[in-house]
């Protein structure tokens, strides 16, 4: 049961249904689900939604019972994440004259790609 003030003296004491939706330029994006155990809160798991990407989130909640509602809306806009390039076996190396020697960035991320590196996650190197 909620409680929320109403125009006269007394409050209004219900229960309220919260019904959320999420767009992507307009569009609904249904397999954007809420894992929020409380239903008046909107969760998502990270890496749901898409970098450099602007959704829009739709909150409308209705007194159940009755047809009072009334809904809001937010603007989310998902900033790109950074690269790291990563080399293996730190900022020095030695060798000797003659040999050969194994620099190894493979490691390297995309904050937007979880758990991927090197070319999984789309990067390419060059070396200069």
């Amino acid at each position: 049961a909620a409680s929320v003030s109403s125009c006269g003296d007394s409050p209004f004491s219900g229960v309220l249904d919260y019904k959320w939706s999420i767009f992507e330029n307009g569009v609904e994006q249904l397999y954007l689900i809420s894992i929020s155990k409380d239903k008046s809160r909107y969760l998502l798991p990270s890496y749901s939604l898409i970098a450099s990407s602007v959704y829009t989130v739709k909150a409308t909640v209705t007194i159940r019972g009755t047809a009072k509602s009334s809904s809001a809306s937010t603007t989310i806009i998902v900033t790109a994440g950074s690269i790291h390039a990563v080399v293996r076996g730190g900022i020095k190396k030695s060798m000797r004259v003659l040999t050969t020697i194994d620099v190894d960035a493979s490691s390297s991320f995309d904050q937007d790609k979880y758990g991927l590196t090197g070319t999984n996650a789309g990067l390419e190197f060059s070396w200069g």
